[in-house]
C-alpha cells in the first residue's frame, strides 16, 4: 500500500512540474507574440 501511494505521489508531482513548465512556455510564447505585434 505504501509503495503504491509513494509512486502515485511521485507521478502527481511529476505531472505538476511538467504542467508548470508548459504554463511558463505558453506564457513566454504569448509574450513573444505580443512583442511581435507591438514591434
Amino acid at each position: 500500500m505504501n509503495i503504491k501511494r509513494y509512486y502515485s505521489v511521485k507521478i502527481v508531482r511529476k505531472a505538476m512540474l511538467s504542467n508548470k513548465k508548459n504554463q511558463y512556455q505558453s506564457l513566454i510564447f504569448q509574450s513573444v507574440q505580443l512583442a511581435d505585434r507591438l514591434i
